[in-house]
């Protein structure tokens, strides 16, 4: 499948062949904290696509909260994202990542994998 990747301002949309959104995501600072709002399905065929967000966001801000709120479902390949995204913040000094608004779907996922016992979850 033919993906395209639209950015503008502070957001980037993952659309499929037929133009049909798959995932977004953006990101905006609140008091002093990036937070990555991510909007959609984590699959393996946009994983590629979060991860290159995530990581890159990462390592330019030393606190980052990922809003999962619209997350309906996370892959093997999305988890894979968030394992090495903690293992960057594991690895720099004064680096916070957190997980907010799980739904229980994604939270099972988490719950079943050990990733809770991994992120920080709230």
């Amino acid at each position: 499948m033919q993906l395209s990747k639209i950015e503008s301002n502070n957001c980037v949309t993952v659309t499929g062949e037929n133009g049909a959104e798959l995932l977004r995501y953006s990101v905006n600072e609140i008091s002093g904290i990036t937070v990555l709002s991510v909007f959609g399905s984590i699959r393996t065929l946009v994983a590629p696509y979060f991860n290159e967000g995530l990581l890159d966001l990462l390592r330019k801000t030393d606190a980052l909260t990922i809003d999962f709120g619209s997350v309906s479902y996370i892959a093997s390949a999305g988890l894979r994202t968030l394992l090495e995204a903690q293992e960057l913040v594991d690895d720099s000094e004064g680096k916070t990542m957190k997980i907010i608004n799980v739904n229980a779907e994604v939270m099972s996922v988490f719950e079943s994998t050990g990733f809770s016992n991994l992120l920080e979850i709230e």
